[in-house]
C-alpha cells in the first residue's frame, strides 16, 4: 500500500492550518480595528495596516472583552466591551458574523475598535431642498 495518498492528506491538512494561523497572525500583528453594526451586532470587517480585512478573516484574530467606541451620526455615545464573534443564527445570513456588546448602547450605529477619532469634524445635517442640490440632481 502507498503511503503517497495518506501523506497527501497530512500535507493539505498542515498546510490549512498553517494558512489559518498566518492569517491570524497577520490580523494581530497589523493592530485589527474591527467595525460592528450597533443594534444588530454584525461584524462588517475590519481595518489593519490601512486594509480592509473582511469579516470572517477578523473574527479569527478577535478576542473576548475587546473595547468598542459607539459613534451616531454626530457625536461619541461611549464605550462598549465586545464578545468573541459567534455566527448569527439566523437562517437566511448564517455565514455573517455578531458580536454582543456589553452594556448594550441604547444610542449608536456603529461600534468601532480603535484609538482614534472617528468624529475629528462633526458632519452638519443639511436641506436637501436648497437650489444648488436641486439643480445637481435634475442636471444628473
Amino acid at each position: 500500500m502507498s503511503r503517497r495518498p495518506i501523506l497527501k492528506g497530512v500535507l493539505k491538512t498542515s498546510l490549512a492550518g498553517l494558512s489559518a494561523l498566518l492569517i491570524c497572525a497577520a490580523a494581530r500583528a497589523g493592530e485589527l480595528h474591527p467595525i460592528v453594526e450597533v443594534q444588530t451586532g454584525y461584524l462588517f470587517g475590519a481595518t489593519a495596516d490601512g486594509k480592509w480585512v473582511k469579516a470572517e478573516d477578523a473574527a479569527k484574530a478577535l478576542i473576548d472583552e475587546t473595547t468598542y467606541r459607539i459613534y451616531g451620526l454626530n457625536q461619541s455615545f461611549g464605550e462598549a466591551k465586545g464578545a468573541r464573534p459567534k455566527p448569527s443564527g439566523e437562517d437566511v445570513c448564517s455565514d455573517v458574523r455578531t458580536i454582543s456588546l456589553s452594556p448594550m448602547p441604547e444610542k449608536g450605529a456603529i461600534a468601532l475598535a480603535a484609538p482614534w477619532n472617528a468624529l475629528p469634524r462633526k458632519p452638519q445635517v443639511i436641506d436637501p431642498t436648497q437650489k444648488v442640490y436641486v439643480d445637481a440632481v435634475r442636471d444628473f
